[in-house]
């Protein structure tokens, strides 16, 4: 569906009296075709879409380099999750991969639950759904804890999950709006582009069967210095959110049924 938004988006955006998006594109049989509005709550959702596609194409390439590839140096490396990182001229990358014994849509949903998010991820003091553009689309802000002498952060990204071969993709990128303006409480955060990447694996002895790739490259609003601080202790504390992630997907399965 990628290119056909971009097709859309660009001939859309040459048309001024345009109020809807149609997304043409459709193979699932008895399927709707999606329309969807051109602006949502103060979003240009052409520009949102347009985004999106220039993200996957960076997201796409740190994926396809790998842990170790793009000069990204090893930080973690043990069997539960590798971690690797560099500085960036705008700021820093992090990369990390780790096995699940679940399919890609169980981790996906669970991480939809967005009410949750700050009773198991500590350093998340809110999360919330701002607009839903379509199906697999939306944008949402999150506001982050102060942690060691950092000011509490914020964002605002726009989220999509697509499918790219047999393997799933959940991307975000930073967005902005008026109707949410930086706020003096907090400094925002420019995610370039971040994400999952799903790829289904051959059931192995621990009976995980997809493994999870996540990238983030970042500009969090501090210094040189300062970044390679924040990208190392963001690092190493990857490995416990990975357990803590896969621990709170099991109670919520096992709560579930």
């Amino acid at each position: 569906m990628g290119n056909n938004i971009s097709k859309i988006c660009n001939a859309c955006m040459k048309n001024n009296e345009a109020s809807e998006i149609v997304l043409l594109e459709n193979k699932e049989k008895n399927k709707p075709i999606q329309t969807i509005p051109m602006v949502i709550k103060g979003f240009n959702t052409c520009e949102v879409m347009n985004k999106l596609e220039i993200a996957k194409v960076e997201f796409m390439g740190l994926i396809n380099e790998g842990i170790e590839g793009g000069g990204c140096e090893i930080v973690v490396d043990n069997p539960d999750c590798r971690v690797s990182g560099k500085e960036t001229a705008d700021g820093y990358l992090v990369k990390y991969q780790f096995l699940m014994p679940y399919e890609s849509n169980v981790l996906w949903s669970f991480l939809q639950k967005l009410d949750k998010r700050p009773i198991w991820d500590k350093n998340v003091l809110s999360t919330k759904k701002i607009a839903q553009i379509d199906l697999d689309t939306c944008i949402i802000r999150t506001i982050y804890k102060k942690q060691w002498t950092i000011a509490s952060r914020e964002n605002l990204i726009a989220c999509r999950k697509a499918k790219i071969g047999g393997a799933v993709a959940d991307l975000s990128t930073s967005v902005e709006s008026d109707e949410f303006p930086i706020q003096n409480d907090y400094v925002r955060v420019k995610l370039f582009v971040g994400g999952y990447y799903y790829e289904p694996i051959e059931k192995d002895e621990n009976g995980n069967i997809t493994r999870v790739t996540s990238v983030s490259h970042i500009d969090i609003g501090m210094t040189n210095v300062m970044n390679k601080l924040a990208r190392k202790l963001t690092s190493t504390g990857i490995p416990k959110y990975v357990k803590t992630l896969l621990g709170e997907l099991k109670n919520d399965l096992r709560e579930s049924n």
